[in-house]
């Protein structure tokens, strides 16, 4: 619809390419437990405010007469992390950025894969869990 509706903007919130976790479970599975065991590891890649990114949407798939609007949100959580502990113990490098990820979900889009992206429950969390009955 040429519109990306931001609700607040200046949160943030940490990134992770889907391919890098999925690479990370896989290679989680190959480490001795002893290794593992009992240490937390914060995986994010990047973080961004959420103005950040969908100004990068905007600027990825190229369309000028997008509009960008700011809307005022009463829920200000904003995360930033740090991954340097999985990397310096467990080398585990991200290979994909943010950019990786928009440009996979523009050629989604673009391929007709996603089934009614903006009416269907599969991409809204909580209306799924809403849905399902999940507590």
């Amino acid at each position: 619809k040429n519109e990306i509706n931001v609700l607040g903007g200046n949160q943030l919130r940490p990134n992770i390419n889907i391919f890098d976790m999925c690479n990370l479970y896989l290679e989680l599975l190959k480490f001795d437990s002893s290794i593992i065991n009992g240490n937390i590891y914060n995986a994010g890649y990047q973080n961004h405010s959420v103005l950040e990114i969908a100004n990068m949407i905007k600027e990825k798939i190229n369309k000028n007469n997008i509009i960008i609007n700011l809307k005022p949100t009463n829920d200000n959580r904003s995360y930033h992390i740090c991954s340097d502990k999985i990397f310096d113990e467990l080398n585990f490098i991200n290979q994909y950025t943010v950019e990786d990820a928009i440009d996979s979900l523009t050629q989604a889009f673009n391929e007709k894969k996603l089934v009614e992206p903006l009416n269907n429950e599969l991409y809204y969390n909580i209306k799924r869990m809403q849905n399902i009955n999940l507590k």
